[in-house]
């Protein structure tokens, strides 16, 4: 542990915000968290601080003013999740603070695009090899950029794209169950279409020899590889960087004049598993990789996909790569597609230029975990083999199928090529066993298993060449078949009516088919209710709006007033005196006081009735609050009742405008809260207790 902590400048036992993002790619971020995230964050005492998100834009308000005393940030969830995070904190009081805090991803998304330059192709998307990046990783500074567009200035990091690479991906939202997959339908389609991209582009360049940026890159790895681990920034606070070029400027300005097919700017070099799109991109170079694909045949572009995973496609000669400091985009036209880290954004003239150094991530490598090789002479456009595989779950489809479908439209021949792995892998799997040594020190047997390793394996194996790690075969389990229980008629069931019934045999057929539906419509209703709770964690912070459920969200207001109003006041304890408990018959005061409460009780009489839960009360208790008559009610499906007795009714207009009065004769307000679920008779509420030194928690059992 001390190698794994102190001797690589990792603070121990981090305090993560994690936010999980229930909907995002095929809809597992709340599984994968709670059954292999959370537990190695656990096991590796990390304070944790959990929120899962229910709607667009909710990353971007909790980001906004989140207090900045957090080690790390955490998102369960793909890329889209991360743009909400860093707009943010762009928005924060104090935004380079704020963006100073590192950002680890969990991929659970549909590209994954930054787990996949953070970790690798091959552990892009292993949950485990993430979680441990968060426990342990080193922070990197990394660029990001300014999109301003009609006077808005939205924060990217990873991508923006138009024409063919944004359809690709906003083209494909309706089929995110497919996972990254989804990515190679919109390829073939927009293959079919072959549109061209209306747009005029014009950059501030700063290289555009495709040979001199690779070798910078071989460089700068070489350098790193000798210099060891890098350092952190110091943090510093204020506010976004200036934008540094005007929208009217245009020195130092180029256009390019081609019709355009395509253009991908962005900064990482994975865009998806199957396609490294800037191999040449480095994290804080203070440039912007900008690539244009100009308007040519099907073919040209088919045989540039059999080297997309590996960044073979930045050798093509008709692929014009440009480094940046800025560049701009002017549709020509009304329609078109536009894609800021695979969020859509209006097809509208906007501007982008980069920011060194403004963002923090958490990384095992200190920089991005790139496999780029050199051109090799070698490398042609008429190789017979290929590699390269899209991975959905547990399907796998082939470019091979892909492209034979293509050339079937369009009556071409495939064209691919092959490769050869890299010296590069072998500091990745020298990380991938530090990992393993970790999670055998946290007891987790299940995790290393994950990474594909045995327990001994490393002791005695002798050393061989790296191979990949293959997942492992599922083996089909035998499912027993049996028939749903369905409705039939007496007919086909023989239970035809005897005409000759008695009315004693008649009224016991009628009770047990009344009994019969009675059990058919409990068997119904517990299974929609397992329904509805397979589709929300079991585990979470108890939030008004998910207890009050659907269609009571808009009484969220009302009931945090009452219970606002309520924790302003202090309830200190009581203690009563012994005395007060015993009764003399023979001591004529103590008889005069019980006298006088006999009476006060038979004068009591109802003020208001309502019925708070929706099945029988279980429980109550009375709130000790004096300023109004506050009880709470547990029912038989684990319902809380909270009922302010005393309240005046909402009105309900009726359809001349006027107030119409409640017929049902309830009075007071009352908010249901589903704390216990499922909703079955099995999760009722038996006690309801107020802390009797602080009135303000209320407990419950079932």
């Amino acid at each position: 542990m001390t190698h794994v902590y102190e001797n690589s400048g990792v603070e121990r036992h981090r305090r993560l915000k994690v936010l999980v993002n229930p909907h995002g790619g095929v809809r597992k971020g709340v599984s994968v968290f709670l059954k292999t995230v959370e537990p190695i964050f656990r096991a590796a005492r990390c304070s944790l601080d959990v929120t899962y998100t229910t709607h667009r834009g909710h990353a971007f308000d909790i980001a906004k003013n989140l207090p900045l005393d957090y080690d790390a940030i955490i998102t369960v969830s793909g890329d889209g999740l991360i743009h909400e995070v860093l707009n943010g904190f762009a928005q924060h009081e104090d935004p380079r603070k704020a963006l100073s805090i590192p950002i680890a991803p969990i991929p659970t998304g549909s590209g994954n695009g930054l787990s996949l330059n953070l970790l690798g192709p091959e552990r892009g998307f292993d949950v485990t090899e993430a979680a441990l990046n968060a426990i342990k990783g080193e922070h990197m500074k990394v660029d990001v950029f300014s999109l301003t567009q009609s006077g808005k200035r939205t924060i990217s990091f990873m991508s923006q794209a138009l024409g063919l690479m944004a359809d690709l991906d906003i083209g494909t939202e309706n089929l995110r169950w497919m996972g990254d997959t989804r990515f190679m339908v919109g390829l073939l389609r927009g293959i079919l279409k072959f549109k061209a991209c209306p747009v005029q582009l014009s950059y501030k360049i700063a290289e555009s020899d495709k040979v001199k940026m690779a070798e910078d890159l071989f460089k700068l790895q070489a350098d790193r590889n000798s210099q060891g681990q890098t350092s952190i920034t110091p943090v510093t606070s204020g506010g976004l960087p200036p934008l540094m070029n005007l929208p009217d400027d245009t020195e130092g300005w180029t256009t390019y004049d081609k019709p355009i097919l395509y253009v991908y700017a962005g900064k990482g070099p994975y865009v998806g598993r199957d396609y490294m799109a800037f191999p040449v991109s480095q994290p804080d170079d203070g440039l912007i990789d900008v690539m244009v694909q100009p308007v040519s045949s099907r073919k040209e572009i088919l045989s540039s996909l059999g080297g997309a995973a590996k960044g073979e496609t930045y050798w093509q000669p008709s692929l014009h790569y440009v480094k940046a400091h800025a560049y701009r985009i002017k549709p020509l036209t009304p329609k078109g597609a536009l894609a800021v880290d695979g969020e859509i954004f209006p097809f509208e003239e906007f501007q982008v230029e980069v920011h060194q150094k403004l963002a923090t991530l958490l990384t095992p490598y200190g920089y991005y975990a790139v496999n780029f090789s050199p051109p090799r002479p070698n490398i042609s456009t008429g190789g017979k083999n290929l590699s390269v595989c899209i991975h959905a779950g547990s399907s796998r489809v082939s470019f091979v199928d892909a492209i034979s479908f293509v050339d079937a439209a369009v009556g071409q021949q495939p064209v691919v090529t092959t490769f050869n792995p890299t010296a590069t892998e072998k500091e990745r799997e020298a990380n991938i066993a530090r990992n393993r040594a970790l999670l055998e020190e946290l007891e987790l047997k299940q995790a290393v298993a994950g990474l594909g390793f045995t327990p001994s394996a490393s002791k005695s194996a002798p050393k061989t060449k790296v191979q990949p790690v293959q997942p492992r075969k599922r083996v089909k389990k035998e499912v027993l078949e049996f028939e749903a229980p369905r409705r039939q008629s007496s007919r086909l069931k023989r239970t035809a009516i005897d005409p000759d019934e008695s009315p004693s045999k008649r009224q016991k057929r009628e009770a047990e088919l009344e009994l019969l539906r009675a059990q058919e419509a409990e068997e119904r209703l517990e299974a929609e209710e397992r329904a509805r709770i397979a589709s929300r964690p079991r585990r979470h912070d108890l939030e008004l709006d998910v207890l009050l459920g659907e269609e009571e969200k808009e009484e969220v207001s009302p009931l945090i007033a009452i219970l606002r109003d309520d924790i302003q006041d202090l309830y200190p304890r009581r203690v009563a005196d012994p005395e007060a408990f015993t009764y003399d018959k023979d001591n004529k005061k103590e008889e005069a006081e019980v006298s006088e409460l006999r009476e006060r009780l038979q004068s009591l009489k109802i003020v208001s009735r309502a019925k708070v839960t929706q099945d029988r009360v279980y429980s109550a208790a009375y709130h000790p609050e004096i300023s109004k008559d506050l009880v709470f009610f547990g029912d038989k499906h684990g319902q809380l009742g909270i009922w302010d007795a005393r309240a005046i009714p909402d009105e309900v207009p009726d359809e001349d405008g006027g107030a119409e009065t409640n017929e049902n004769g309830e009075g007071g307000k009352y908010w249901r809260l589903q704390v216990h679920w499922p909703a079955t008779s099995k999760s009722s509420i038996s006690t309801i207790k107020m802390d009797p030194v602080n009135a303000h928690s209320v407990y419950y059992a079932y």
